[in-house]
């Protein structure tokens, strides 16, 4: 038994039969900076998110658009795709990867998302790892991450088979080169099944990247088909989602299905 088995055992007996269909509501405009005040970033994304309660089950927050509306994820998609986040500014794309997680504990319960983390800087996620959706964060360097790919792998296999279901599994990572550099072989086969598999199985991973220049590596990258990254042009294959990165560190657009979508970070 992994510890995601232990997990939906523990989580059936605390939200018992939890539906997955709440309804949604009229969508409100974001929250005004206050005049002379600073927010925490975790404060203002959690004002921002108690302002467009309810939304349904499964819902992950990217940002907000210039309207004032959100531009949501939808975890229960099976045509999701692995996502890629690159910008120059490390704050940006942290911002944004701490952004999808606070806005899953916010929206869902543990028994609708979870998710794992894999950083090098844990301590920077003791207010994501608090909460009861964060079954782990690890560092790339440490045997349980490559234990975790493996277990993840094995999740979406028998999900695929039918024999096992429950939450969705957010896959954050932080800076996956360096996460990649320290995988075995066997290891790497199996992170490539897990971006490619992953996501049709509700086990979604979306991970930050460091270099840019690491981006023209088609070894992996060929596989997150879903992109938030800094300037460029995408290669021609990617038409899940393509993005450029905007000249203020906390704005970006992002292409889905041929419609660009601008947005910023709430807390911006």
């Amino acid at each position: 038994m992994n510890r995601f088995q232990i997990a939906l055992e523990l989580l059936d007996k605390i939200y018992p039969g939890s539906s997955s269909s709440i309804g949604t509501a009229d969508l409100l405009q974001p929250l005004p900076d206050a005049d002379g005040t600073s927010y925490h970033f975790e404060k203002r994304i959690e004002n921002y998110i108690d302002s467009i309660k309810p939304l349904p089950y499964y819902s992950v927050l990217l940002g907000t658009c210039p309207d004032g509306l959100p531009l949501l994820i939808d975890l229960a998609n099976s045509q999701l795709s692995a996502c890629l986040i690159q910008a120059r500014a490390k704050d940006a794309r942290i911002g944004l990867l701490k952004l999808m997680l606070q806005s899953a504990v916010q929206l869902n319960p543990p028994g609708i998302i979870q998710y794992v983390i894999v950083t090098p800087h844990i301590q920077e996620y003791k207010f994501e790892s608090s909460f009861p959706h964060c079954l782990d964060i690890l560092h790339p360097g440490q045997r349980e991450a490559s234990e975790l790919v493996m277990e993840l792998s094995a999740l979406i296999e028998q999900r695929h088979t039918g024999r096992q279901r429950g939450p969705a599994v957010i896959f954050a990572i932080e800076g996956v080169e360096r996460f990649i550099e320290m995988m075995d072989d066997e290891i790497l086969s199996h992170f490539k099944w897990i971006l490619r598999e992953g996501p049709a199985a509700k086990v979604w991973p979306v991970a930050t990247a460091n270099d840019s220049a690491w981006l023209s590596d088609q070894k992996v990258t060929s596989f997150f088909d879903t992109r938030i990254e800094s300037g460029g042009h995408l290669p021609a294959s990617v038409n899940h989602a393509e993005s450029s990165y905007a000249s203020n560190a906390g704005h970006f657009q992002v292409s889905f299905s041929g419609e660009i979508y601008d947005f910023s970070l709430p807390a911006h």
